[in-house]
């Protein structure tokens, strides 16, 4: 995703696992999940982000979702990864 949508805009890319975001009230990406796979342990969101495009993101087992749900999530901070616009990972950059 583009780092502007981590409010980053001086990192070109940022990329992000699935099992590093994260359900939240405050702030962060207003999003709808469109597919919802619940799994015993984990429940699978594929989730489409204003600005961003789709993601799918790995959620505990616990959370239960529907289609068409809206949910705010974030992303760890500390376990995003940075890449310049030739595609190289930025090393010690932290968002």
């Amino acid at each position: 995703m583009p780092g502007k949508a981590i409010g980053r805009p001086d990192i070109p890319t940022v990329g992000i696992r699935p099992e590093d975001v994260e359900v939240t009230e405050g702030d962060g990406w207003e999003t709808k999940a469109r597919v919802v796979e619940t799994l015993g342990s984990d429940t699978i969101a594929h989730v489409r982000v204003e600005d961003v495009g789709e993601m799918t993101v790995r959620l505990p087992g616990h959370i239960r979702l529907n289609d068409g749900d809206r949910l705010k999530l974030r992303a760890d901070p500390a376990r995003q990864h940075h890449f310049d616009a030739d595609g190289r990972r930025m090393e010690g950059q932290t968002a």
